[in-house]
């Protein structure tokens, strides 16, 4: 019950803080890309539609590589190092600028989600991924024209 509760409270409140975000015009943040071999975690929020790669908001004088690693723990319970991220790219958001980073983990974690803000999470084949975002799907797309 309080789970549900904490679900519609993110329904709620996200459109609120996009708004937000869009007028202060300055909510960076982080997008990570972990990899398992041929394998790409993804993520659906309690909040929005589709899956996403994990990531977040970078705080106040928090460096990215940081808040990646920091986002990482909170949303799925990955530890990691910051210097075990890569810096693919950053681009200019609608919000802000976005910091997206790579990750390649040799043993498939074990995935611990909250089902309040992150309702499921696993590690797919880039192919499967019918319903994801516009940075995933740019960035699945670069990764198989490198490849």
């Amino acid at each position: 019950m309080i789970d549900r509760a904490f679900r519609l409270a993110y329904r709620l409140v996200y459109p609120m803080a996009e708004r937000w975000w869009q007028f202060r015009q300055n909510h960076d943040g982080v997008l990570i890309a972990v990899w398992v071999g041929e394998h790409i975690l993804a993520v659906r929020h309690s909040y929005k539609t589709g899956l996403h790669m994990p990531g977040g908001g970078i705080a106040r004088g928090e460096h990215p590589a940081t808040a990646a690693v920091r986002e990482l723990q909170e949303e799925v319970g990955i530890s990691i190092k910051s210097t075990q991220l890569r810096l693919v790219c950053s681009f200019a958001s609608r919000h802000g600028w976005i910091h997206l980073y790579e990750a390649q983990i040799k043993t498939m974690p074990k995935l611990r989600i909250d089902r309040r803000e992150i309702i499921e999470a696993a590690f797919l084949p880039p192919e499967s991924i019918y319903v994801f975002d516009p940075q995933l799907a740019e960035y699945l797309n670069a990764c198989r024209s490198v490849a």
